[in-house]
């Protein structure tokens, strides 16, 4: 499948380096001139507001906007993937920029990492576990490039905000090599239909991890949650009390790549990343540097 794309704003250091301060915004000339789609810039907002709030703020822009794209790149490439051998890859528009803007770029102008670089991490992984609406039920689909066989049990829940188990299921499972397979539909419950704006499924198999929300981010009912960290050399623990969604992290002051980021994170379940900074950083300065964002 060639070749296709979707748009998102640089990382936000990359625009503050590139545009005065007194042009930067949600809608500027300046911001529109920084726009290598040549779509129209109402397009653009049009597809963030399509599925997250309507930008208020540069931070809005650059963080709804890389959601949106890492989320339309999965759901493209997954479904390519669950197509094997009708499908047998797919080519995306593109890797990197040639100038400081919003583009189709996963790697922005200065090498900054966008949220569909990390994502691409998931969806691109040899051994692809995808979860996906059907109406009422979520179909479960296991994708395979690897010439062996994997074998395992789906391990499925439903979590709301408090960390409380709505609905859980599991299933022993397989994929033979190079093989691609819709193992399960799960008809999901009337609780937990009732509770799609606040409520995210989850699953995992063997090595490979999958999470599905049952409504548009922009119609989530989420209450703030309270992340805690730790930094022991280069490594990230974050903890939360109620469920934090695409959770991105970055230093302030300095540029820095993570092994992963714009996760969930679930309440009880610690996560830990490994960081990279740009400058040799302490523990204590990667602490006291070390910011945060959830839906």
């Amino acid at each position: 499948m060639s070749e296709f794309g979707f748009a998102a704003a640089p990382h936000e250091r990359t625009l503050r380096e590139a545009i005065a301060p007194e042009h930067l915004g949600v809608d500027t000339p300046q911001m529109r001139w920084h726009d290598t789609t040549r779509k129209g810039y109402e397009t653009y907002l049009g597809y963030i507001a399509l599925h997250y709030p309507m930008p208020a703020t540069l931070s809005d822009v650059v963080y709804y906007s890389q959601l949106n794209q890492a989320d339309a790149m999965t759901f493209g490439i997954e479904h390519f993937r669950r197509l094997r051998p009708h499908t047998m890859g797919t080519l995306v528009w593109q890797l990197n920029d040639c100038w400081p803007v919003q583009s189709w770029a996963w790697v922005d102008y200065q090498l900054r990492p966008k949220a569909a670089w990390y994502a691409a991490k998931k969806f691109y992984a040899p051994l692809l576990l995808s979860l996906f609406r059907d109406g009422d039920a979520v179909g479960v689909h296991l994708v395979n490039d690897d010439p062996s066989q994997r074998d395992g049990t789906i391990e499925l829940r439903v979590v709301d905000l408090d960390g409380t188990v709505l609905f859980d299921w599991s299933q022993v499972a397989k994929i033979e090599g190079l093989g691609s397979e819709r193992v399960a539909t799960i008809e999901l419950p009337a609780e937990v239909l009732a509770a799609s704006t606040h409520a995210l499924v989850h699953a995992t198999f063997a090595d490979g991890e999958a999470a599905l929300l049952l409504a548009d981010p922009k119609d989530l009912a989420l209450t703030a949650a309270r992340i805690t960290s730790t930094v022991d050399g280069n490594e990230i623990t974050l903890s939360t009390d109620r469920l934090a969604l695409s959770v991105m992290v970055w230093l302030d002051g300095y540029d820095a790549v993570f092994d992963d980021n714009f996760f969930h994170l679930l309440p009880g379940e610690p996560r830990t990343i490994s960081v990279a900074p740009e400058a040799d950083l302490s523990p204590t300065d990667i602490a006291s540097r070390l910011r945060w964002r959830a839906l």
